[in-house]
């Protein structure tokens, strides 16, 4: 998939020099074929004042009845995308509701499957990519977020060229603007846009003053001296058009973000200033571009700094079966879309002590990540120098306190275990109670003190239970009881009380399976908003 997306986004940057919308769309419904591997490809492009879809392009023999097919907002698969702003996956379309058959009437073709996604510009829908009938096999989550990608990166030259289109409609000088438009949609930095500006503009006249005011930026770049400097707002809501000086506000969406203010020995014609007000259109545009490109470039680089993360994160987690005599343990981690979060370990001290830990590190994103590191490179270090449980949990809390923030903590539940005597010896740091099972009896380890890092000189009693051979403990994380529902309601403790009495007799590994399953049933989910990490360990005895 990361190839697929890296490979279309080299691609992409030659579709920001197409300003013909009729070339760009079927630039556009080519590369969805080629990377969805599907046998068609529909774009429409929805008009938000008439709450309508249209057919801009479909491939295929059919492409002239189906330009001639109008949806409305909520009609039809692509309708349901525009108002629900989401992607979805169809691979049968004759089941599925929400698709409209007149489409396959009217054209005499047959829809099997479908892959769709919203075309959106920050809070705006500007239409629908489709990509019909997968060649080989089903439409996957891989393919749709190959899709929303291409989405993505397609948003801008969409939005130009259907801006475009309205501008040389109301254009004298259609045929030069849209040459013209192309030199300064194909730059890739304000230099490369600042530069074929003024070409265009000296090209039609000789300019004794030809300057662009950016209002937000509080800039003002000097076409002619190739400079720019600092400049308080002046405000420009409409054209003007003096005997030698004359301002065009740049107008985009209905916002005006500057202004061209062009100053010439001879008055400006009308067919120049006709011109001169398309390039200011299109140059608000250009800069609205340049900011999507930044926000859009910004978010991909903190992505990808937060999947090095989520990497550096789960490489910390154990992965494979751990089994000591006596035992029988069984962990899963459900890592969520954001960098947190939970840290568990399991660590033989030495034939006949065992320690399990389940923690969770406060926040999300790089600090929380962080945060781990520190925690479980401290944690493992003094628990293999002392085993004690003890002095490891206040050391960290001295230092967790003493050098990071104050909103930064960790909750964490730690205990050894004696395998020979059953002994249970465990601190718990303001984590979600632990629970044992003993036969029809649910008995919670209820002893706690406060979370690790808010108070540097706080003592952690170290607390005792006597496993017995056939009891089971669960420990999870809060990802487990707060998960919600689409109701917002809570798992709830009580909830996993219940579920894990209903199933005191599964082995460890089917225990969680169960839990895990009946937790996905309560949320109608397989993803959850927050880590989701169950340890269960059942004690067999010496």
């Amino acid at each position: 998939m990361a190839d697929r997306i890296s490979r279309f986004r080299d691609e992409v940057l030659g579709l920001y020099s197409e300003v013909h919308l009729g070339a760009l769309l079927e630039k556009i419904t080519a590369s969805i074929k080629a990377y969805m591997g599907s046998e068609e490809a529909s774009i429409f492009l929805y008009d938000p004042e008439k709450e309508e879809l249209t057919f801009e392009t479909a491939t295929g023999e059919k492409e002239k009845a189906l330009k001639q097919i109008v949806l409305k907002k909520g009609q039809g698969v692509a309708g349901w995308i525009a108002a629900e702003r989401q992607g979805v996956i169809i691979n049968d379309c004759q089941r599925d509701a929400r698709y409209a058959g007149m489409v396959d009437q009217k054209t005499l073709f047959q829809t099997r499957s479908l892959l769709g996604v919203p075309v959106q510009m920050e809070d705006r829908v500007l239409g629908v990519l489709e990509a019909v009938n997968k060649k080989r096999g089903k439409f996957s989550k891989d393919d749709l977020r190959v899709l929303q990608q291409m989405a993505g990166f397609l948003a801008i030259p969409l939005q130009n060229a259907v801006l475009f289109r309205a501008i040389t409609r109301e254009t004298l000088a259609k045929e030069r603007l849209i040459e013209l438009g192309k030199k300064i949609s194909a730059s890739t930095d304000i230099d490369g846009v600042l530069t074929a500006l003024k070409e265009i503009i000296c090209a039609e006249i000789q300019p004794l003053v030809a300057c662009m005011h950016v209002s937000n930026e509080k800039k003002e770049y000097d076409l002619l001296a190739n400079c720019s400097r600092e400049k308080e707002e002046v405000e420009c809501l409409g054209t003007t058009i003096g005997r030698v000086g004359s301002r065009f506000p740049l107008r985009a969406e209905g916002a005006v973000l500057g202004y061209l203010d062009i100053q010439s020995e001879k008055p400006i014609s009308d067919e120049a200033a006709s011109l001169f007000r398309g390039l200011a259109a299109f140059m608000a545009i250009s800069l609205e571009k340049f900011r999507y490109i930044r926000q859009m470039l910004d978010k991909e680089k903190m992505e990808r700094e937060l999947q090095v993360a989520r990497d550096i994160q789960q490489s910390f987690l154990l992965q494979q079966p751990q089994k000591f005599p006596g035992l029988d343990i069984a962990f899963l981690n459900i890592p969520s879309s954001k960098v947190g979060g939970d840290y568990y370990e399991i660590i033989p001290l030495n034939e006949r002590e065992i320690i399990f830990s389940v923690n969770d590190v406060s926040g999300h994103g790089v600090p929380a990540s962080l945060l781990m590191a520190i925690f479980r490179s401290n944690f493992v270090f003094h628990l293999r120098h002392d085993g004690d449980i003890a002095s490891t949990i206040s050391h960290l809390n001295r230092l967790i306190a003493e050098t990071t923030d104050p909103n930064l903590y960790v909750t964490s539940f730690t205990a050894k275990l004696d395998c020979r005597t059953g002994i249970l010896t465990y601190i718990n740091a303001g984590h979600p109670l632990p629970l044992v099972v003993r036969g029809k009896e649910l008995l919670p380890l209820e002893a706690g003190s406060t979370v690790v890092g808010m108070f540097a000189d706080i003592e952690y009693p170290v607390s005792r239970f006597t496993m017995q051979p056939g009891d089971r403990l669960i420990m999870y994380t809060d990802g487990v009881i707060e998960a919600e529902n689409e109701d917002g309601e809570e798992y709830s403790l009580a909830r996993l009380s219940a579920a894990v009495t209903a199933r005191r007799d599964l082995p460890a590994a089917a225990m969680q399976a169960a839990l895990i399953e009946d937790l996905r049933n309560f949320c109608r989910r397989r993803d959850f908003s927050d880590d989701v990490t169950l340890m269960v360990v059942k004690y067999m005895g010496s």
